[in-house]
């Protein structure tokens, strides 16, 4: 049975992106978005109809009007167009010349009312004996990431995290992020391939690495990250800091540590490498906890590949050791600002 791939922002205070794939014979010439989103709901026996309420989101998966919410107000006027425009303009160069690679370091994009709310539905006291997270789809124990517990499914994540990641993939968001990096066409990711929420507990890590470049169900090329940090209290000495390294790996070039609402953005590459490699530090019952998100578009630069050449279009995670020396902090690699 052929199928379509429709993919629309619908026109909201949050602006809401949505994705989906449509049976070709269902849809009718020249359909509308909201044709195609009930039309969507149907296909996937769903019994709510999209919902266009005066100040909250459109959305498959509404849960109602917040607009009397005051932490959704807050975190509405934070996203606001216009700031949002602003900080794009004013950090875009920044941005664009940073190094290693590409990338912007913003500390108070978000309110803290908001942060406070989602790392409470993320509580440390949730980590088994073993390090992991009770409810994750995934807690990795591999040499390359260790004690990394992965949340990617939205039922499993709380009711302020739904709502902050639906404004996230808003098309208001969206192109906040063209704007600042420069990338046009940015489609968030509606699927959570290997994003969502990530805790890191104790002794954990994550090896510097290149990410995957091609997500197989969307058909498209990963071009930028996002992070958030969600640990209030976090200390330098507990470790956790997202490194950022050269092409060749001998400059470890950015050292940033994951402090509470800090917002860190960069250009996904074949050679963007990054991870936090050193196990973590912190007091017993810690955790290092974010969302991650990631985007899209449909064909990248072939300056963004291995050998200049996008032609050999998929590949995994790409793990690298240091040349030189073993920690971002020794001798001739020690390149970061402190």
């Amino acid at each position: 049975m052929r199928r379509i791939i429709v993919s629309y922002g619908l026109a909201c205070t949050a602006g809401i992106f949505y994705m989906a794939s449509f049976n070709l014979e269902n849809v009718p010439s020249n359909p509308n978005p909201m044709t195609l989103l009930n039309l969507r709901l149907k296909e996937d026996g769903s019994t709510n109809s999209a919902k266009t309420e005066e100040g909250g989101p459109i959305h498959p998966s509404s849960e109602g009007n917040h607009h009397h919410d005051p932490i959704v107000v807050e975190l509405e006027e934070a996203l606001d167009w216009k700031r949002l425009n602003r900080i794009a303009r004013n950090h875009r160069s920044k941005y664009l010349n940073a190094r290693p690679f590409p990338h912007m370091v913003l500390d108070d994009l978000f309110p803290a009312s908001i942060l406070i709310a989602i790392e409470q539905e993320i509580p440390e006291s949730n980590l088994d004996k073993e390090g992991c997270m009770k409810g994750s789809n995934y807690c990795f124990k591999r040499k390359t990431d260790y004690l990394k517990s992965t949340i990617e499914k939205e039922g499993e994540m709380g009711h302020y995290t739904r709502i902050l990641i639906g404004y996230l993939k808003s098309a208001t968001f969206t192109t906040f992020l063209q704007r600042l990096t420069g990338i046009s066409g940015i489609i968030p990711d509606p699927e959570y391939a290997g994003s969502g929420l990530h805790i890191t507990s104790a002794k954990g890590h994550l090896n510097i690495h290149a990410d995957f470049n091609w997500n197989n169900n969307l058909k498209l090329d990963r071009r930028v990250n996002t992070f958030i940090y969600l640990n209030p209290d976090w200390k330098d000495e507990y470790g956790g800091h997202l490194e950022l390294w050269n092409r060749n790996m001998t400059r470890c070039q950015q050292r940033i540590l994951p402090i509470m609402g800090r917002f860190v953005v960069f250009s996904s590459t074949d050679f963007s490498y990054h991870g936090h490699p050193q196990p973590l530090t912190p007091p017993e019952g810690r955790a290092r906890r974010s969302i991650a998100l990631y985007y899209y578009t449909n064909g990248r630069p072939e300056e963004e590949c291995l050998n200049n050449t996008c032609d050999d279009k998929s590949h995994g995670t790409l793990f690298q050791i240091p040349q030189g020396c073993k920690l971002c902090q020794e001798g001739t690699c020690n390149a970061f600002k402190s």
